[in-house]
């Protein structure tokens, strides 16, 4: 079934090959977009919104190399530019697509943290870049040595057991971060001495 927004982008087709072509082709498709706005009741002010225009928007500069593929991914073609400073990136759009492309860029940037993250914590394992024993997925840290005696301490509530969905997420980091590092080639560190020998 065809969302309403793939409804509007073809009647803005016909409409541009009814303005644009020539001879028979542009009245065949003003025939065709006459019955398409009717079969679909659009109005002209709902195919003004259809009608690509130049957007532009801001983001980190880091954040430009994803923004630019969800730009091409939405548009079928890359943005025109990007700036510097402020950083931006300036695309021709629908309106709709243009709010398809920022969803889409929250959505995806929130991804690539967390994959960063497990990422990070590979890197660290790959490069034994630790003290007591490899990191785990929830911090950078080796584990602190235990004190020989601890005061008591006062009695606390148990923390809620995971859930399914919690354990098997925490596995499946647990899985990336090793196969993460396995694709990582550890890099030694050299001291100075060694670098000029």
């Amino acid at each position: 079934m065809k969302t309403h927004q793939q409804i509007l982008e073809k009647a803005q087709r016909l409409k541009q090959l009814a303005e644009r072509g020539v001879g028979g082709e542009k009245t065949n498709a003003k025939a065709a977009y006459s019955r398409y706005k009717k079969r679909y009741r659009l109005t002209d002010a709902e195919l003004g919104e259809a009608e690509p225009t130049e957007h532009t928007f801001t983001c980190a500069a880091h954040q430009t190399v994803l923004f630019r593929q969800i730009v091409y991914h939405v548009t079928g073609s890359d943005a025109l530019k990007t700036g510097k400073k402020p950083c931006t990136v300036v695309a021709i759009c629908t309106n709709a697509q243009a709010e398809e492309i920022s969803q889409k860029f929250a959505h995806y940037w929130h991804i690539l943290e967390q994959e960063h993250h497990l990422l990070t914590v590979a890197f660290i394992n790959a490069n034994n870049l630790f003290n007591a024993k490899p990191v785990s997925a929830q911090g950078y840290t080796g584990a602190a040595p235990m004190p020989t005696q601890q005061p008591e301490a006062a009695p606390q509530e148990q923390p809620p057991a995971p859930t399914p969905d919690e354990i098997a997420k925490a596995q499946l980091n647990q899985y990336k971060i090793t196969r993460y590092a396995q694709l990582i080639m550890p890099t030694p560190y050299l001291t100075m001495l060694e670098q000029s020998n």
